[in-house]
């Protein structure tokens, strides 16, 4: 795992916003690395996704506050050219946290809580494996 100059603050800001956020975040990006995934954090944690050979990109990101956001996920699958991963992966995480995924025409698809906001944190944390799981492109 790469840490950035940042990382430690991020973890700190994290922590403050939800006590035990840090340790549980730290064992969710643990459990998802052997699918390709892996932490890079500027201002907030990117999961980055080796989703082929020649596709790199984001499995989502979560933000300093607790928010969760995976749509980037879903783009990263269909430039890989697996249009059915990035399906799978959006409903998958839906289903696990009680979400939905609005439709917009000008928009990519984005997994919401139940409340119809971004996914916090706390209801992601308990579904490590679904999240592995839905990006395995094998």
């Amino acid at each position: 795992m790469r840490i950035a100059a940042s990382e430690p603050e991020f973890y700190e800001q994290l922590e403050q916003r939800g006590p035990g956020f840090s340790r549980c975040l730290r064992a969710l990006v643990d459990s998802v690395a052997d699918v390709g995934i892996a932490p890079d954090s500027p201002a907030s944690l990117v999961l980055r996704w080796l989703a082929s050979p020649d596709v790199e990109g984001r499995a989502g990101f979560v933000e300093k506050t607790g928010k969760a956001y995976f749509q980037s996920g879903a783009a990263t699958a269909k430039r890989a050219g697996r249009l059915e991963v990035s399906e799978r992966y959006l409903h998958s995480i839906a289903d696990a946290v009680g979400g939905s995924i609005p439709r917009c025409e000008r928009a990519v698809p984005e997994v919401v809580g139940p409340d119809g906001r971004a996914i916090n944190l706390s209801a992601i944390l308990d579904h490590a494996q679904t999240l592995a799981l839905a990006v395995e492109l094998g």
